[in-house]
């Protein structure tokens, strides 16, 4: 991952293919959520990663800290718990066609659906 230099002003190449932190300022109802949580890596290294922008989307306040972190801290604890070996996990994302807006430019999709899939090999079968 290369690491690019701090600056008061975001190169345009970099804005104009991906998200950046001023996308979020007006979205108000809004957060940053997650698509692969720090808390499902291992290495330090991978974490690091998982705090890039591009691993975000914008989800609504109240679903973030209501249902989607809980429900990704509760498949952490089955993995740690129940899973013997590597886990795998997907997500991903279905888009509503809806857009927060920046400048009068859509910069961030607003998803519709959100889903999370795992797979582990040696799952303890007779756990909850």
């Amino acid at each position: 991952m290369k690491v690019l230099p701090l600056s008061d002003d975001t190169p345009p190449l970099i804005e104009d293919s991906q998200t950046v932190l001023d996308d979020y300022i007006d979205a108000v109802d809004y957060r940053r959520g997650p698509l692969t949580p720090d808390q499902h890596q291992a290495d330090p290294e991978h974490k690091s990663s998982t705090y890039m922008l591009t691993n975000t989307v914008p989800l609504v306040t109240d679903f973030l800290d209501s249902s989607w972190n809980p429900y990704l801290n509760l498949i952490r604890q089955r993995l740690n718990n129940f899973c013997h070996s590597k886990s795998f996990i997907v997500t991903g994302v279905t888009f509503s066609g809806a857009a927060i807006k920046r400048d009068n430019r859509d910069r961030l999709v607003i998803p519709k659906h959100l889903w999370l899939a795992y797979c582990c090999p040696l799952y303890d079968r007779n756990s909850p």
